[in-house]
């Protein structure tokens, strides 16, 4: 029999993962560059402009996946609940690009299941919480194309499975960018709340 706890929030939970990065605001840049083990000839061919096309991405998140961050086109959408979506100019710098491509590259991102599920075995305890969030990616390496969907249904999060907990480590890295912009910080908070 499969244990199963469920747990219900009134208010907006954009994402039931502590955000315990060190400010990211703390100049990202000069402390995971210089830790890197990437040759330094590498990150300057990445950071040069005609190398920045090579990577891009849209990631969506959030109850029903409607908060995005596209930098194909430089936008962030926030869902703004019972308003109307906002859309705003984001444009990542090239440290972050290159900070969120090598997490995915160090996951493994690129092999990862379209549809991505977590298995729980039978007899197995999990739990979920409500609302849940939704997670999609479309990435764009090297002239390779890589989508990747995780759907709120099966966000067990009290179950613990590496390749989920990579996948966070993702998601919270690139959120914990997009929250650190003055930019996003300028958004008015949504209105009303998922239940």
């Amino acid at each position: 029999m499969r244990g199963r706890i469920e747990l219900g929030f009134f208010f907006l939970v954009p994402l039931i993962i502590p955000l315990s990065f060190a400010s990211y605001s703390e100049k990202p840049e000069n402390t995971s560059l210089q830790q890197s083990a990437i040759p330094l000839e590498y990150i300057n061919s990445y950071l040069s402009v005609s190398k920045r096309n090579d990577f891009n991405f849209i990631f969506r998140y959030g109850v029903g996946a409607k908060n995005e961050l596209n930098t194909f086109q430089g936008t962030y959408t926030k869902d703004m609940i019972l308003a109307p979506p906002i859309t705003i100019n984001l444009h990542l710098a090239p440290d972050e690009m290159y900070i969120i491509s090598k997490k995915m590259i160090e996951i493994d991102f690129f092999i990862y299941p379209e549809d991505f599920k977590i298995v729980v075995p039978e007899g197995e305890s999990y739990g979920l919480v409500h609302p849940t969030s939704s997670y999609y990616f479309k990435v764009e390496y090297q002239s390779e194309v890589k989508e990747l969907t995780w759907d709120n249904k099966d966000f067990a999060i009290f179950y613990k499975d590496e390749e989920a907990d990579k996948l966070r480590e993702l998601i919270k890295l690139i959120i914990n960018i997009i929250e650190a912009r003055k930019e996003y910080q300028k958004l008015p908070p949504p209105a009303g709340g998922y239940m």
